[in-house]
């Protein structure tokens, strides 16, 4: 599973020169006095709503913990970028035990590789003792789970859903609430906007690569979930290149190309495409589109929480809930929803000279009032159960807010390895194709599907289900 950002201001490349400034500031410097020093590695401009927000927020937290812990104190470690540039930045400081963060907010996906290379510590004993573990769903305990043991807290979720603008629903002549129960569904009103209001994209399905695998899970890993074999791995843990399932998917896509339901794909493929359909949507420009939790922050105002201020909405709508919708993702024909989980964990270096005090700083994030404030701060809906109607939470982006932490447990984790990357491409070169060009048959998708990942992977990685 893969750390989905909600705003993707665009990816932001980290030269080497940049990364060589952050490790430069993350070596094992000495502490004032006799402080013993936790470091803590953050994402300045990919998690949150904003770099200042992510600031304010590492700042908020270090005071805290300095205060409860007086022996100690925590240095800070922004990182700039996107998420590959993050994993990367990451990836070179874990090189050494000079450089290596005591805790670190990582995308998920990331977590596999650092246990898989002894580098994540379990955390099972501390977690024993937390107020918060036994109120997190299953899916998201099970997300830092391996080989029976948990090495990682799971900082903030992301879940999909489909948003859509009410003006132009109804001027399609569809009744409100939406809620629709089939792909096919989805497809009618597509095109019934498509009829009533031509200057509008009906649809925002992404396609092509510009958004790598984060537009894949925003897209069409979704329509595989609810499709007739929904996953992209089977259980021996290959992927899948040709299913029944990616058959229905892409089926889905050529309907999409051929009647012309997508935005276009010079959008699609700008590398700045996970930062418009928010805007399209609020300016009636996309009737639907399946997008994450973080969309309803994109409309609030207000008071993120204590000790982090206001907050700047982007593009504000204050009356929001009149103007937009949101509704489940449906399977293809029918019977339940479906919904991508992806987001970002806190691990425990397996090498910190102190692991009872860098777990005590997750401990402090996953804190009641720092969890709702940094779930604000980031478009999350909160991992407690206990907290799904906080007002804290519940009031800075109503409806939204409570209609994406009760999705939460009935989604589905998704794998984000770097080999699940190369299946994203195939797929994702194939969904460009069919964008590009209608006539693209199903088969001849799947066979751009199949060519590239087996050519990566080799074909002892990958599987096709008959």
């Amino acid at each position: 599973m893969i750390g989905l950002k909600h705003h993707f201001r665009g990816a932001i490349v980290v030269s080497l020169a940049a990364l060589a400034g952050v490790l430069s500031g993350c070596g094992a410097a000495s502490p004032a006095g006799n402080a013993k020093v936790i470091t803590f590695a953050y994402s300045t401009n990919y998690v949150f709503d904003s770099t200042p927000l992510a600031n304010a927020y590492a700042k908020f937290i270090k005071e805290q913990y300095q205060k409860q812990y007086p022996g100690y104190t925590v240095k800070l470690i922004p990182i700039g970028g996107a998420n590959n540039q993050i994993v990367t930045a990451l990836s070179l400081m874990y090189r050494s035990p000079s450089t290596a963060p005591d805790v670190a907010e990582i995308p998920t996906g990331m977590l596999g590789e650092l246990v898989a290379s002894n580098q994540a510590l379990p955390i099972d004993k501390y977690l024993a003792g937390s107020s918060w573990w036994a109120h997190f769903p299953a899916s998201i305990k099970k997300e830092t789970t391996f080989n029976g043991h948990v090495y990682g807290a799971n900082e903030g979720m992301n879940d999909a859903a489909l948003w859509y603008n009410k003006a132009l629903l109804r001027k399609a002549g569809i009744a409100l609430p939406w809620h629709p129960t089939s792909w096919a569904a989805v497809l009618s009103a597509a095109e019934a906007i498509a009829r009533t209001s031509p200057s509008a994209y009906p649809l925002w399905l992404f396609a092509g690569n510009a958004s790598e695998i984060v537009g894949s899970l925003l897209g069409g890993v979704n329509l595989i979930l609810g499709s007739s074999t929904p996953y992209i791995q089977n259980p021996a843990g290959k992927f899948v290149v040709d299913s029944p399932g990616l058959r229905q998917v892409f089926s889905f896509y050529k309907t999409v190309a051929e009647k012309h339901l997508d935005a276009p794909l010079s959008l699609l493929t700008n590398p700045d495409a996970l930062t418009f359909p928010e805007s399209l949507l609020a300016k009636n420009k996309v009737g639907i589109e399946i997008a994450g939790n973080y969309v309803g922050d994109e409309f609030a105002s207000g008071t993120v929480g204590s000790g982090l201020g206001g907050f700047t909405c982007s593009p504000c709508i204050p009356d929001a809930p009149q103007k937009i919708g949101v509704t489940p993702i449906p399977k293809m024909t029918g019977g339940g929803a479906v919904s991508t989980l992806s987001g970002w964990d806190l691990p425990v270096y397996a090498g910190a000279k102190d692991p009872k005090a860098a777990f005590n700083l997750i401990n402090l994030i996953e804190s009641k009032q720092n969890m709702l404030v940094g779930d604000n701060a980031a478009g999350w809906p909160p991992n407690d159960t206990r907290y799904v109607s906080a007002p804290l939470y519940d009031n800075f982006a109503p409806v939204f807010n409570q209609f994406f932490a009760q999705l939460l447990p009935d989604s589905t984790v998704v794998p984000a390895t770097p080999d699940a990357n190369v299946w994203s491409t195939g797929f994702n070169n194939a969904t460009e194709a069919m964008l590009q060009n209608p006539s693209t048959s199903v088969s001849a998708a799947i066979g751009i599907m199949q060519q590239y990942v087996t050519g990566q992977l080799g074909s002892s990685k990958t599987v096709v289900i008959p």
